[in-house]
């Protein structure tokens, strides 16, 4: 029994190293190429501006959902700022359209975002270099 835990996690080791040496020469894991940072960004903020408009929908107002970007934190990387300003943009997004389901909101910034893509992977590509 040990000895299939033992070969299961060493192939998964290697599978995820051949994975990374195929997808990007400079990736040390998959995640690290400039179209999983991009997939990552448009996924997340599409699930910023679905929150967005359920928070809307309960009640909460514009200020609320932007309070938490005021941090410092936001500030640091240069990516986080990135993602900074598209999480804003999806929470105004979801305010804009009060009328809007948050499941097309979802879709509306996904395609919002996905359609920016080469400007994002450029940016990344010039972060990372």
């Amino acid at each position: 029994m040990k000895n299939n835990v033992v070969l299961k996690t060493m192939s998964i080791l290697i599978i995820t190293n051949i994975i990374s040496l195929k997808a990007n020469a400079d990736a040390i894991w998959p995640f690290n190429t400039t179209y999983m940072m991009v997939k990552q960004l448009c996924n997340n903020s599409a699930d910023v501006a679905e929150r967005a408009a359920n928070s809307r929908n309960k009640g909460y107002t514009l200020a609320d959902m932007l309070a938490g970007y005021g941090d410092p934190g936001w500030n640091k990387d240069p990516v986080d700022r990135i993602h900074k300003k598209v999480y804003i943009r999806a929470t105004k997004l979801a305010f804009k359209n009060k009328f809007i389901s948050p499941e097309v909101i979802y879709d509306m910034q996904y395609n919002i975002c996905y359609a920016q893509k080469k400007k994002y992977e450029k940016t990344f590509e010039s972060l990372n270099k």
